[in-house]
């Protein structure tokens, strides 16, 4: 409650937290209408079916970020990233991710949050960190507990709870993990020999218990121990089970995918760009768009040729730290890099050429 704070903590909270929410509201991160923004808000809707205090309180919107994320506000607005919606398998894990954070809303965690951090002035700063955190992983295992029962409610199925933990574990990674085929970029018009795929996958690192001390979230482990808990205290799923996921969410996660793939282009990231392109032309071979979005993730990497021109050579772009990947993306990686200065040229103009003619 507001009035746990003093006149001048509650006009700093009340300022500070109006003024961070503009801030992404006008971002150009948060489009309002949209497809994907308008499927959350119905979703939310049916989670809060029933909650007296919760019903017409709620804004849903999709937050356009490759990050696989999701928070609300005090305010009563829950945002998700499109990157996490990309990542998820089923509308039931959509459903936890709603629900958890519904329950943020709910038990008022952003202003005990400010109360716990702002109360102890004299603690060190690691001290203050490590309270803070310990704290906020409290929120989380409420969220976490409190949202089963939503998700339980709303008449979703009990095994899809826990798997949401498994896509937050490898939300680093592309949204899937798709085996590279060697004669990809091979047609009647150009070749790529094996040797130039012929690297070890780099093995994938996540792992699921790991030193949470000085984190705001707990360790997924725990997270995902508690939720086993707790979803075995209702006896009825199958029975209760009311809803199956729809064709709308598969939709909707491609359009999110979609919208991963543009993104990975604006930001300049070819080799993540061209992974996920790979992955979608499984479904949409005949894509324009995916066309246009590869012959740009192309034109990046042979950017890379033109700024390594010579020694000393300076094009007035910034040089991009080396990136390290794990999984299937890494064979592709590998191979971008280890062609030579005329094998990127070459692959890149037959690319753009052949989408051009197209």
């Amino acid at each position: 409650d507001l009035k746990s704070l003093t006149p001048r903590k509650k006009q700093f909270f009340v300022e500070q937290i109006n003024y961070s929410i503009d801030e992404i509201l006008y971002s150009g991160n948060v489009t309002f209408g949209d497809t994907i923004s308008r499927y959350l808000q119905k979703l939310g809707d049916k989670l809060v079916a029933g909650h007296k205090d919760l019903e017409g309180k709620l804004r849903f919107y999709a937050y356009n970020s490759t990050d696989a994320n999701a928070f609300s506000t005090r305010q009563g607005i829950v945002f998700v990233t499109t990157g996490l919606i990309a990542q998820l398998t089923t509308e039931a894990q959509l459903a936890f991710v709603l629900s958890h954070e519904i329950v943020h809303f709910q038990e008022h965690h952003a202003l005990e949050l400010y109360t716990y951090a702002t109360k102890e002035k004299f603690y060190s700063y690691n001290e203050r960190a490590r309270f803070l955190s310990n704290y906020s992983r409290e929120n989380e295992l409420e969220a976490d507990r409190m949202a089963v029962k939503m998700v339980h409610d709303a008449g979703y199925k009990t095994g899809e709870i826990n798997k949401t933990f498994d896509v937050l574990l490898y939300s680093y990674l592309p949204f899937e993990e798709m085996k590279f085929d060697k004669t990809y970029f091979n047609t009647k018009e150009m070749y790529i020999p094996e040797m130039y795929f012929d690297f070890k996958r780099t093995e994938i690192s996540a792992k699921f218990k790991y030193n949470d001390y000085l984190m705001s979230h707990p360790n997924l482990a725990k997270r995902k121990e508690q939720v086993t808990e707790q979803v075995s205290r209702f006896r009825d799923w199958d029975k209760n089970m009311l809803y199956e996921d729809s064709s709308c969410f598969f939709h909707i996660r491609d359009v999110a995918r979609f919208e991963y793939v543009l993104n990975k282009v604006y930001e300049e990231e070819p080799v993540e760009a061209l992974y996920a392109i790979y992955i979608l032309e499984k479904t949409y071979p005949e894509s324009a768009f995916l066309a246009n979005c590869k012959s740009q993730a192309w034109l990046d990497v042979m950017k890379t040729v033109v700024q390594k021109k010579k020694p000393g050579y300076y094009t007035g772009l910034p040089r991009k730290k080396v990136r390290y990947y794990e999984g299937q993306i890494s064979i592709l990686n590998q191979f971008v890099n280890v062609l030579p200065r005329n094998g990127k040229l070459a692959v890149g103009l037959r690319v753009i050429y052949d989408a051009y003619q197209k």
